[in-house]
């Protein structure tokens, strides 16, 4: 009996301790992808985007774009060097492979740019498989918007492509 108990209380304790450490399972759709969106941003409709905000930042997810021929790396870069396109750039976070919940084929890369006065985050995630591609869009002033960075890399890396799928994190 003392064994079944001592067993139990591991059990418990175990389950307490993968609770806090272990991912949630994606949460939302939105755009064809899953996602645990940051706690306490607000969803709303933007045209064909599910745009999550606080008062000064936004995490868009976009509609999913055909990759047609193209792999996705090069997908990836060209589309990232269209959105930085001529902006004076500060400082530069290059693109790099990110893990996802899924293990869906995922890159992401941000930028801190001057903006008239102001300096801005844009940073863009892209999660693809062999026939679309996921972009996600995150932008705000800086340094106010720096300190969500963490929490929005987090929602970042729950996604994923299939609601089915193990989680691998």
């Amino acid at each position: 009996m003392m064994l079944k108990s001592g067993f139990r209380r591991f059990v418990i304790a175990f389950t307490a301790v993968a609770a806090t450490v272990l991912p949630a399972a994606a949460a939302e759709k939105a755009n064809g992808l899953y996602l645990d969106p940051p706690a306490g941003w607000q969803r709303t409709h933007e045209n064909d985007n599910v745009v999550y905000r606080t008062a000064e930042c936004t995490l868009s997810v976009l509609p999913a774009r055909e990759l047609g021929d193209q792999k996705p790396v090069p997908f990836f870069l060209q589309t990232w060097s269209s959105v930085k396109g001529a902006l004076p750039i500060i400082s530069e976070q290059p693109a790099s492979p990110m893990r996802t919940a899924d293990g869906s084929f995922a890159r992401y890369a941000s930028v801190v740019v001057r903006l008239d006065s102001e300096e801005r985050i844009i940073a863009v995630f892209m999660a693809s498989n062999e026939r679309q591609a996921h972009f996600i869009v995150f932008t705000g002033p800086q340094p106010s918007c720096d300190r969500h960075r963490a929490v929005v890399e987090r929602a970042l890396q729950s996604v994923s492509l299939d609601p089915k799928a193990p989680q691998r994190l």
